[in-house]
């Protein structure tokens, strides 16, 4: 059995799903892992380097679940990832299945471009492996009727 020294929880392992070169050049420069997760035909020869993981799966499809727990769960990642409105569903799976780090919607969509104060994305990165963002509290803040039920 070959094991990945890199995977036994000491070192961070981020899995980025549906990247482009710009979003893999930006996460090169975390100092971690990465785990590349594309859908089937995408190019390859701009993200992976020696230090990095591929894999081609449809992360669509329904069997993109059993590939999480088959193959991205003995990684130990830390956080899964993604700029894609096609990723951030995969992403969230991934997240969802095993427990690692997410990021609620609305910074989600600021940090991807979508909000009005958008910013290069390698925030999100940032953010999913738990670094200081200088986010305003009221960006990370849950509605205390979420925390503390609605009552009913």
């Amino acid at each position: 059995m070959v094991t990945n020294q890199k995977s036994n929880g000491s070192a961070r392992q981020l899995v980025v799903i549906d990247a482009d070169a710009r979003a893999a050049r930006a996460a090169r420069t975390l100092g971690c892992r990465i785990v590349y997760v594309q859908q089937p035909g995408s190019p390859v020869h701009e993200l992976v380097d020696d230090d990095s993981g591929y894999y081609s799966v449809d992360f669509t499809g329904p069997k993109f679940a059993g590939f999480v727990g088959e193959v991205l769960r003995p990684l130990l990642p830390t956080a899964a990832v993604s700029l894609t409105a096609q990723g951030l569903a995969a992403a969230d799976v991934v997240n969802s299945l095993l427990g690692t780090a997410g990021t609620p919607p609305g910074i989600l969509q600021r940090l991807t471009g979508t909000g009005p104060e958008s910013s290069d994305g390698l925030d999100l990165v940032r953010l999913a492996l738990g670094w200081p963002l200088g986010l305003r509290e009221a960006d990370c803040t849950v509605p205390a009727r979420t925390l503390e039920g609605d009552g009913q």
